[in-house]
């Protein structure tokens, strides 16, 4: 996977988890019970995680990539991310 679309991935995976949180903070409070409610928001929270490991992860790749196997390894983690 091409560190360029790794990193569009990246700042949209943010982008979506900042929505989605703020939907399910404010669109989702009065129609989930409170433990849907926690599921929905641990959903969003490692969204908002994968989000900037995944640009670190770009970042990296286009940047230099010494170390863990190179490229391959970079690209393989951007793909599973």
């Amino acid at each position: 996977m091409p560190a360029k679309l790794i990193l569009l991935i990246g700042g949209f995976y943010g982008l979506l988890a900042v929505l989605l949180g703020a939907f399910g903070a404010h669109g989702l409070r009065e129609v989930l019970s409170a433990s849907s409610l926690a599921s929905w928001q641990t959903g969003v929270l490692y969204q908002l995680v994968h989000a900037p490991v995944m640009l670190i992860t770009a970042l990296w790749l286009r940047h230099g990539h010494d170390g863990l196997g190179g490229p391959a390894v970079l690209r393989l983690a951007g793909l599973l991310f």
